[in-house]
């Protein structure tokens, strides 16, 4: 495989570090808002450890089943998350490990958080993972 692409979003929240931390973490949370708009009947696993494992698998309108998975490769509570990123779903490229980092930083009462997405295989993949319905329906659930 060539070369491949990274992507890079910030986004700050109008919530506490806890709050949006706890999105990621806690399955029945991060099943709410994982696969932004398109997610319906959306489910996961998470196991929030070094080794651990994540799946989030939700239901189409069209009745077709979308995932991505993952395991965890560093947690640092409140602050880092890094798992690796296997879809389960049409991607419009070949299936490839790639790695998705979730930094967190406290500010006043809200959180930033800048999502690393690397070894998507080309530059028209990275073009497409912006993370931006994603990070709104998150916005969404931990703004409330």
């Amino acid at each position: 495989m060539g070369r491949t692409h990274e992507v890079r979003v910030r986004r700050r929240f109008d919530a506490p570090l806890r709050r949006v931390f706890g999105a990621w973490s806690d399955a029945e949370q991060l099943a709410r808002w994982a696969w932004g708009s398109i997610g319906r009947s959306t489910r996961a696993e998470v196991d929030l450890k070094v080794g651990g494992s994540l799946r989030v698998e939700t239901r189409r309108p069209d009745g077709a089943t979308w995932s991505f998975s993952g395991t965890y490769t560093e947690v640092v509570p409140g602050s880092r998350i890094v798992h690796t990123l296997e879809w389960q779903a049409p991607m419009g490229y070949p299936a490839s490990p790639e790695r998705l980092a979730a930094e967190f930083a406290r500010g006043g009462g809200c959180c930033t958080v800048e999502l690393i997405h690397t070894k998507v295989p080309d530059a028209k993949s990275a073009g497409v993972h912006r993370w931006i319905d994603v990070l709104k329906t998150l916005a969404a659930q931990v703004e409330r």
